[in-house]
Formats: structure tokens, sequence, C-alpha cells
């Protein structure tokens, strides 16, 4: 009589890619390839499912490890309040992470070579210094305010770039990016400045700046068409962030995180009041003259905001993670005096229905780290 594992082992391909093709969370994804080892050759050779479903995931917390080594980070999953402490290998962890897009992160060093690291696969990606060094101030971690790729590393080889990067550098926060195969970082129309956020969303590269103004990024002609126009000639005191993210259902969204002032005491300090959120409306074509209107609700979704790309996700895919919420992160981080603020990061999530702020806590008793960051866990 043949043993239960052979009966499972021996199940067909066509079965098995249909069980892969109906997994939502990357951890059931793992539990499938340690079955046997016909389910794991099945799940290799579906790798592009993987890389596909890795992006569907809500993102985990990076902290510093429970041993509060210098070179080592852990995971907090802010959902169930568990830490993982996979001690992650993060060479490069005692500077700060301007980005964290399909499982990687990106820090730049002094030499202004921004480089991308995955610490779940332990893969290093160096890129072209983006500016030149002696351009920049001595604090050069907060030269690049944000990284976003096109797509994920994991699928090219180390000597081959098959990616697009976008980054927001710069005291005054530009657009640059480096294109596939380039060695080269390109300048996108410096009259335009003070970009918040940035997202690949259905074949455009789009930008927002501060003031909600938003455009589609056209790196061929180093230059980019106005969508949504600006509506302000100030910033508001209150205004922090300004984030773009895609809703599971394919609508592009603006959310502006909004602050109060809790005065001067040792340091400058801000704390979430709360957010608004907006949906774009086009009148017409993705290049036609749009607007932002305020929504209400987000429905079943959940978003994740901070200094990495934003994700979001259907929440009722995943157990404990809130419907109609933004969970956020905020690393007291100033960006004009260059400095990290003490206080530990702000970490909590947001109920757009009543309006309500839940803060988590975890331990960051450790010596002075960069600030947390999210990631998505890869395989």
């Amino acid at each position: 009589m043949d043993s239960p594992e052979s009966d499972w082992s021996w199940l067909p391909d066509e079965i098995l890619n249909s069980i892969l093709d109906n997994l939502v969370s990357i951890f059931d994804y793992a539990r499938f390839s340690v079955v046997c080892k016909h389910w794991s050759s099945v799940a290799k050779q579906q790798r592009h499912r993987l890389m596909k479903l890795s992006n569907r995931q809500p993102p985990l917390l990076l902290i510093p490890s429970k041993h509060h080594r210098t070179y080592e980070r852990s995971l907090y999953n802010v959902m169930n309040g568990k830490i993982y402490d996979l001690q992650l290998p993060l060479k490069d962890n005692s500077r700060r992470y301007c980005g964290s897009s399909h499982g990687w992160l990106a820090s730049v060093d002094r030499n202004m070579i921004i480089t991308l690291r995955n610490p779940f696969l332990n893969q290093t990606r160096r890129l072209p210094p983006i500016m030149e060094s002696w351009k920049t101030g001595y604090m050069h971690e907060f030269d690049v305010s944000r990284v976003v790729l096109s797509n994920n590393p994991s699928l090219s080889s180390s000597d081959n770039i098959n990616y697009d990067v976008v980054a927001i550098s710069g005291v005054n926060r530009a657009l640059e990016i480096l294109k596939s195969g380039s060695k080269t970082w390109t300048s996108i129309d410096k009259t335009l400045d003070l970009f918040q956020d940035v997202i690949y969303y259905n074949d455009m590269l789009l930008a927002v700046d501060i003031y909600g103004r938003l455009v589609c990024v056209d790196a061929d002609n180093k230059n980019c068409r106005e969508i949504v126009a600006r509506r302000r000639t100030a910033i508001p005191r209150w205004l922090r962030s300004v984030y773009l993210v895609k809703s599971s259902e394919g609508k592009l969204m603006m959310i502006r995180r909004i602050i109060e002032d809790h005065g001067y005491d040792h340091n400058y300090r801000y704390k979430t009041r709360e957010f608004k959120v907006y949906m774009l409306l086009l009148h017409w074509s993705a290049y036609g003259k749009g607007k932002w209107v305020e929504m209400q609700s987000l429905g079943n979704d959940a978003v994740f905001v901070g200094e990495n790309e934003s994700v979001c996700v259907p929440a009722s895919d995943f157990p404990g993670c809130k419907p109609n919420s933004i969970y956020f992160i905020d690393n007291n981080v100033s960006y004009l005096v260059r400095i990290y603020y003490l206080e530990s990061s702000e970490v909590g999530s947001f109920n757009l229905e009543d309006g309500s702020i839940s803060r988590y806590l975890y331990d960051q008793r450790s010596k002075p780290l960069p600030p947390s960051i999210w990631i998505l866990p890869t395989l």
C-alpha cells in the first residue's frame, strides 16, 4: 500500500498548478513547497507566480533584532503582534533605508551609490552613483528620500539590470530614473520638484508632489505631462506626507497624512492626527486633466504607508488585518535639519470610518539605529 506522502506526491501537475493559482498568502506558498520534492519542483517552476504573489502581501516591519546586534534585524507583524527573530543579515544596517520595493531595501552611501539588498534571499545589487558626492551634504543618507523599482531584481542576473529604478533625491526632491540597461541616471524636468511619492501604474510612471499635483513621467524625453494640476501655492503646515497606492480594484488613490504639533520639547515632535484618502477621477483619458475626489471608505482594503512603496491588500484575505484602515509608520526624520529624532518611531493604524488610531509598540530600547521600515516578505 502506498504511503500518504506518495499519494500527495503524484498529484497531476495541472491540479498542483491550480492550487498555486488560488493561493493568497506567501506563507501558504512556502508550506506548499515543503510537502514533498515533487511539490517543491512544481513551485520552483512557477516562480513567476510567487513573484506576483509577493507584491500582494501585507508587509512586515523591519525592527532591531532581539539581541540588539548591529548587523541583524527582526520582523514585526502588526496584525498579530508577533516578532519573528529571523536575524536577517544586513551589512548596511547602520544607514537609513531610503526605500523598500518588491522586497528589496535601498540604502545610499557617502559616494551616492545606491545599494539594493534583499535580506530574505541574501542578494545585493549595486547601482551607479545617483549624483556626484561633492554635491551632497555630510548626511548623505538623507539626500535620497525614496526609491521604487519597476520590477523585482530577483528576476534578473546581477550583471544585467532589466528593471527601472526611480528615486526622489536632493533638497528639492526631484525625480531621477535609472533605466533598464543604463549606467547613468536620468534627471527629469528640474523645474518640477517637491515630489513625495511615485508609482508604476497601468504601464505608466506617475509622481505626486506635496501639493497633490500628479504627473505622468516620460523618461525618454525627460519631461512630465500633468494629470492633476497644482491647487495650492503654499505647503500646509499640517501636511506631513503624501502617498500613491493602487487599490485592490485597480483605482489610483492619493493619501495625505495630517499631523498635529506637540510643540518643542527636546526635539520638534509631530504626531499623526488623521489621513485623507482621494481617488483619481479622469475626464476622458489617462493624459487628460483629472482631479482628486475624496473617498469616505476604503471598503475591504488595508493600506500600508511609510518610506516604502505603498501597499494595498484585501484585508479579508489575511487574518488580523483590519479593513478600511491605513497602517503607517512615521520615523520622525527631519530632511531639512537632517537628523533622526530621539523618540521611537510612531507605528499605528488609522480607521477611516471612525477616525480612531491604534498604536503598536515593540522593543526599541537598543542603541540608536536608523528608523524601521515596511518590507514585503519574499521567498
